[in-house]
């Protein structure tokens, strides 16, 4: 131990309650001025719903587009068919050069009135 001869000067019945009691109050100390100066708190403790950023549905014909770059081809396709607000999108990268092309669907699940997601997942 780096420190040892400490408690050749501080008895440890004394030097550690003081230690153990001087990080509690630090962190009460944070975790009051976060409970303060948050505007988010209350309404967390009060259980209100969390305010999420409303996204506009992206029509089809726009969302069909393909960015070219000098090495790959990126497309973006939405996905029809999928029950009640879930949105979805495929990405296909495709390289120019060869190679296999890499396919991912990104989805978001439909939100519930509490503020959470479905727990159903989407067709593959």
């Amino acid at each position: 131990m780096n420190n040892g001869r400490i408690w050749c000067v501080v008895k440890p019945t004394v030097g550690l309650p003081l230690f153990l009691g001087g990080v509690a109050v630090i962190s009460l100390t944070v975790h009051g001025s976060v409970m303060t100066n948050t505007t988010w708190m209350a309404d967390f403790f009060q259980g209100s719903k969390a305010r999420r950023a409303d996204a506009a549905p992206v029509p089809a014909h726009l969302a069909a587009a393909h960015v070219n770059d000098s090495n790959v081809t990126v497309s973006v396709m939405p996905v029809a068919g999928l029950p009640g607000d879930t949105t979805a999108f495929v990405v296909t990268i495709t390289p120019k050069a060869g190679g296999s092309a890499q396919t991912v669907m990104l989805h978001r699940p439909e939100v519930t009135d509490d503020g959470t997601g479905s727990s159903a997942a989407p067709p593959r």
